[in-house]
């Protein structure tokens, strides 16, 4: 099954220890990371294909409970998930209210 890229706007579920699953919007791509030292390689990239890594912001469509990785590790592990497919995890980095 072929992935379609990531963009601003896609609909997914989040999943995490707290979270059975919790639909989500990407909001903004906030940069292209590369995946090895996290170091920038393009700031507001359009969209984002297989194995590439991002820094990414997301708005659930109601409150849920996270943290950020850095003070608490169980809460800040995410995976998202489309239909029947992961398409990522990732850590808590920031929570903007």
């Amino acid at each position: 099954m072929v992935t379609p890229p990531l963009t601003k706007g896609t609909s997914v579920l989040l999943y995490s220890v707290c979270l059975n699953s919790e639909v989500a919007r990407i909001s903004k791509l906030v940069a292209l990371l590369d995946g090895k030292s996290n170091a920038v390689l393009k700031r507001s990239p359009r969209l984002l294909s297989k194995g590439a890594s991002a820094l990414v912001e997301f708005t659930t469509t109601r409150p849920c409970v996270v943290e950020p990785y850095a003070a608490f590790k169980e809460y800040g592990r995410l995976i998202f998930r489309a239909g029947n497919q992961s398409l990522g995890a990732g850590i808590v980095t920031k929570i903007i209210a």
